[in-house]
């Protein structure tokens, strides 16, 4: 699976907006909606904390595909 298609479940399991996951983040919108559209280029640490705010215990990313 792909990491943005991963973003996208993990965001919907939580029932969070782009902007409450920034808020969670203590983040702007933006940089969420930029992490959410290019997570392929994102960091370890950006996509560990997009998890923790989505309450994703031990996240699994594929980075394979």
């Amino acid at each position: 699976m792909k990491i943005d298609k991963t973003l996208k479940e993990w965001k919907q399991s939580a029932g969070l907006t782009s902007s409450e996951i920034a808020k969670l983040m203590n983040v702007s919108q933006p940089v969420v909606s930029r992490l959410e559209k290019n997570a392929n280029k994102a960091t370890i640490k950006s996509l560990k904390r997009y998890a923790t705010v989505c309450k994703i215990k031990d996240p699994v990313i594929n980075l394979n595909d």
